[in-house]
């Protein structure tokens, strides 16, 4: 199913952070950060939180 908001940043900074603000909060709260589900599923939480 197509994603029903997207994000497109054209500033290269707020890739750069907005990128490292996510791999911090996975990293924070996945014990299994290189199980693809796991890591999924954690996106998705924190998309639902946004």
């Amino acid at each position: 199913m197509p994603p029903s908001v997207v994000f497109a940043i054209n500033e290269g900074n707020m890739t750069t952070a907005f990128w490292d603000y996510m791999n911090h909060m996975i990293s924070e709260n996945s014990p299994d950060k290189m199980h693809r589900a796991h890591t999924i599923a954690e996106l998705e939480a924190i998309v639902a939180r946004i």
